[in-house]
Formats: C-alpha cells, structure tokens, sequence
C-alpha cells in the first residue's frame, strides 16, 4: 500500500473498540465536527488563541453601560451608567450572594459574597470572599450603595475597621487611589502595602483585606489567599486563584487558531475516517485578520501537493467578525477567483486528510515572509462537514466527532515531538546549561557579562509576550495563548524517577527589577502541544544585579515516572536564562544540591 499520507485508506482497516486515536475524527451519520485547536498535526507557527467560548466560564473585565442590580431578575430596569465602564465579572457558584449583573451578558455577575464556610468552586471559604467591581467615580449612587453594601456585608455589619489594600506599590495612584478612597468612604481605615510587604502574618491584624486588580495574582504570598480573614477581590485572576470562580480548561473547546507568520506551507491538518464516499460541504467558523491582514484560508483535501504553483486547492474567504462561512474561489485559467462550492469528495470509505493552509498575500512559493502588510492573521475556530450539501451549521454547530472506533494508520500519525537530550532526575533534580538547548527563534547566544555557568546564556530579544492575541494581559495564562508558537520555546526533556510534584527555576540575568524580568513555564505533551497550567515567572533583582534564581512564581508540576517535555517561552524583552533547574518540590536537598550546583 503507498504510505503517503495524503491519500485516503480503505475499509480493510483493522476496527478497534477501545481504541482512542488523539485528535482524529470519524464522520458519523454523514457528519464531522472538529475543534479547530484539536489538530492531528501542524506544520509552522500556529497559535492557539481565545475562541468563540473563551469566557464560556471563569472570570473577566468588561465595558458596559448598563448594570442590572439585586432584584433586576423580576423585571426592573437596570442601572444606566454615564459611561462605557470597565467592570469585573465572575461567574460564581450557587452558594454565593449576588449583588449585580452585567446588562451585556446576564450570566456575568460584578458583585457577589461567599459567606464563611460557603462551598466554592474551589473549596469551603475560610472566611467571608466577596468580588466587586471597582467603584467608577462618577457612577450613580445605587452602584455606590452596593459597593457599602458588599464591604458591609464582608465586616459582618461592623463599623470603624482596618482594612489592607494590597496593590502594586504603596504610593496610591490611579485605580489604587480611587479604591482606598471609595473603601474610606465605607467606613475603614485603609493601611496601604504591596505585593512583597503583604505576608499573612503582616494581614492578620486586619479585619478586611482587598486585593486590588494592580496587585500580580502570582506573586501574592501563599498564605495570603487562605486567611480566615474576610478578603474582597478587585482582580479576576485572583478570583480564580481564590477558588471563588471554576478555572478555566483547555478541554472546554475555548481555543480558536491563528497563524500570523510563516511559509507558504505551513499548515494544520486532520485526520477523518469517513465510512460514506460522496461530497461533503465544508463550512468554517472563525473570522478574518482584521485591518492589514488577509482573510482567505487555503483548503487542501486528498492531494499530496501542497504548494502555491498547485491546482487542487480552494481558498475560503473568512467573515469579519467570528461566524460560520462557506463563501469559496476557486483558481480557474479563465479566473484566478472563481466562485464555487467548498466541496470535498471523498472517493472510498477510509483515512483522509483535510489541510488548512496559510497561505500568503502575496502568494508565494517560497519559504520567504512577503513585505506586503497583508499578512493572514486570520483565526479559525471550528470545522463542520455535511454530506447533505443543502445542510448549514446553526449557533455552535454540530457536537464534536471524535474517533473512538478506528486505528490512526501509522502514516496518518503525528511523530512524537521530543528534544535531541533526555536529562535525568538522578537524586531528585537535573541542572541544564541553558546554551545545551537547541536554538529557538528569538533567543539569542551572549557571552557577557561575566557570571554566567557553562559557554554564556540564552537572552530573549523577541516580541513581548505579556498580552495574548486577544489583548488579554495578566500573570496567569489560563489559555496557553501568551507563550507565542513552538518555534520561540526552549525545551527540554526529562526523565522523571517517581511520582510526585517537580519545580522548575531559572538562573536568570536581567537590568531591571521589572520590564525585562520574566518569562512562561509549561509542559507539552508527546505532540508538541502546550498544557495547562502556564505560568508566568520572575525575578525582581532581590538578591541584587548579576545572575540569580528565581524571586516568584517557581511553578510545581504533578509528573508521572517517565520522560516529560517541558518549555521556557520568552515574555520580557532583555530577560536571559543561564540554567535551568528541575527539583523533587518539597525536597530541601534536593533544591539545594539543584541551585548550588558547581558552574560548568
């Protein structure tokens, strides 16, 4: 049998009932359905960005001029502010007390208190934890109202109490300023401290705590978020890390993808077992690149020529804001943009392969970025396919079909993505010089200044990560979005002797105390993919300038015994990395012989 893996198999595959290929799908009843995130495979620098569910649950900001108060479910009218205003949302669980809504979306509730012992999503609370949104300073006096209302409702009715804003520093400004005031105005008196001033033993004295949306979720002391003291949260991602709010998951089909750079080449492909021949009509959900972008996905199907100079493949033009299309062209002598059906016909029963192709504005053959502005920048988010042509997706569309039943043919199957070097965890920990890891984009060799381990260290000269594609910033990437494309990753693998919880730190170098002093942690899995959790790490010069580990976030992995992939993505421009250290958490010697390893 020819081994390409554009061409479709035959029904003399042998069936397998237990068996779960990874990201494969079955046509089912003349159906397929696709999450565009769950790929069989990529080729280039795609991107997993916010889909059309991204804030399906879990926590946010939104602008909004109306606000629904206690009570508005029966029918009054909501509250019309003066302005488009920035609230915080989450959407809690039914042991909570809400006090308002978002007139955009009802679900999203902006105020809202777990009494003490109160089920979370994230456990019981070991003190009263309410959310709020900021108080607007020219907001009607109903919004001001709840806001006592909810700081009251915290003390337990008391009155003259001691509250401690936490926020980025100590000199209040902005945002910081108008919240100790709209607190001082509730009756407290407001002590001010940052986020490395804040320790639970600092905030026990005080009757109320507010964490203000200046504050970094991650860099809070772990005790903090557990005090049996009441807190009130002005930051959505300390809502999650509160366990006031459901976190996020990969798995909720939240992802769309996006390419924005690359070869002409550079594709997404699946993989489907159809059991009906015939011609199915493709349809995509997403949306186009916007202004200075080009919105056509090229589309190959049951071809092994994926090149510009090739004549099987159709374009399919993208809507402008996130919706299903069927709108196709077609390269014909007499018209390079014929229009016509995006049909895929599937000549026997068996293994397909449907490509999604970038593509380029120019076109071009080449592996070259073209310097026209019009770069692709398009997203797309879901795949459908109906053998009744007359058929169209509605809202979501159809349910996901994922393949239970067939054997993924070794030449449909993704190889295993693995780093050239396997490091042992030999007596708990491994130490890596960074340099050891293969060259990735944006990460560049230096040999300078004195101080570093081994030949010199990796520093990331590339584009700064700390906001995704959405334009959503913060220290936690509950999504995967912020770490940008494979190709930036340091990676590296390691063989793990137990069970059990390992740390990852970083020898760093960088000048400033904030701007160019951090970078992501995560793990991927055997196909390259990222997982959850991500988290944003750092060093804030503590232990003065030169190269030194780790201030914060120092993340912990729950690994299995076996071989693990894990990454470093660049974040801060300017910020450099001389080793890597993995250690057993909770091993003091193991840390210690990890970050006081002699320099090579």
């Amino acid at each position: 049998m020819d081994t390409n893996k554009i061409i479709c198999f035959t029904l003399a595959l042998a069936l397998f009932s237990s068996y779960a290929a990874p990201h494969s799908y079955v046509e089912r009843d003349g159906v397929v359905a696709i999450e565009a995130e769950d790929y069989t495979e990529r080729d280039g620098a795609w991107q997993i960005v916010e889909g059309r569910n991204a804030t399906a649950q879990g926590s946010g900001i939104t602008r909004d001029f109306k606000m629904h108060l206690n009570g508005a479910a029966s029918g009054s009218a909501p509250v019309e502010l003066p302005s488009l205003q920035p609230f915080l949302w989450g959407i809690p669980g039914p042991m909570a007390k809400t006090y308002a809504t978002l007139d955009v979306d009802r679900g999203r509730v902006t105020a809202f208190l777990y009494p003490r012992g109160a089920q979370m999503p994230g456990g019981a609370a070991p003190a009263t934890r309410a959310a709020l949104f900021l108080l607007p300073t020219n907001a009607p006096g109903a919004l001001a109202q709840v806001f006592s209302q909810v700081v009251s409702d915290s003390l337990g009715g008391a009155q003259g109490q001691r509250a401690a804003l936490i926020g980025i520093r100590t000199n209040l400004v902005g945002t910081d300023a108008r919240l100790k005031s709209a607190l001082e105005s509730s009756g407290l008196a407001v002590t001010a401290f940052d986020e490395k001033q804040a320790t639970a033993d600092a905030l026990r004295e005080f009757q109320l705590v507010a964490i203000s949306e200046t504050a970094h979720a991650e860099k809070l002391h772990g005790g903090v978020l557990g005090l049996a003291v009441p807190i009130i949260s002005f930051d959505p991602q300390t809502l999650q890390r509160l366990g006031m709010v459901k976190q996020r998951s990969a798995q909720l089909h939240e992802n769309a993808v996006l390419i924005s750079y690359g070869a002409w080449t550079n594709h997404v492909r699946y993989a489907i077992y159809f059991s009906q021949p015939g011609a199915y009509k493709l349809w995509l959900y997403g949306r186009d690149g916007g202004e200075g972008g080009a919105n056509e996905v090229k589309v190959f199907f049951n071809t092994n020529e994926i090149s510009a100079r090739s004549g099987s493949f159709f374009e399919m033009k993208l809507p402008t804001t996130n919706g299903w299309t069927d709108v196709a062209t077609f390269r014909r002598p007499e018209n390079r943009k014929t229009p016509g059906q995006p049909i895929l016909n599937v000549p026997a029963p068996g293994w397909c392969n449907l490509y999604l192709v970038k593509g380029s504005e120019p076109e071009s053959h080449t592996g070259e970025i073209p310097t026209s502005r019009r770069y692709p920048n398009w997203r797309f988010d879901k795949i459908s396919l109906f053998r009744d042509t007359s058929a169209r997706p509605q809202g979501d569309g159809p349910a996901v079909t994922p393949n239970r039943l067939h054997e993924l043919p070794a030449a449909f199957t993704p190889s295993e993505h693995k780093p050239p070097k396997t490091y042992d965890l030999r007596q708990g920990y491994a130490v890596i010089e960074a340099e050891e890891l293969s060259p990735h984009t944006n990460w560049v060799f230096k040999a300078a200044p004195a101080g570093f381990s081994g030949a010199g260290y990796l520093e990331w000269r590339g584009p700064n990560r700390n906001r995704s594609v959405e334009g959503h910033g913060g220290g936690a990437d509950t999504l995967g979005v912020q770490q940008g494309p494979r190709e930036e990753w340091l990676l590296f693998r390691v063989k793990v002797p137990e069970n059990g919880k390992y740390r990852v730190d970083l020898r760093n170098h960088h000048l400033r105390d904030d701007g160019d002093n951090d970078a992501w942690v995560g793990s991927v899995d055997s196909t390259g993919r990222p997982q959850l959790p991500v988290q944003r790490v750092g060093d804030n010069l503590r232990d003065g300038p030169g190269f030194s580990w780790l201030d914060w976030g120092v993340l912990s992995f729950e690994l299995t015994q076996g071989e693990h992939t894990l990454y470093v993505g660049g974040r801060s421009i300017g910020f450099g990395i001389d080793r890597v250290a993995i250690y057993r958490d909770g091993d003091e010697e193991a840390k210690a012989s990890a970050l006081n390893a002699p320099k090579r």
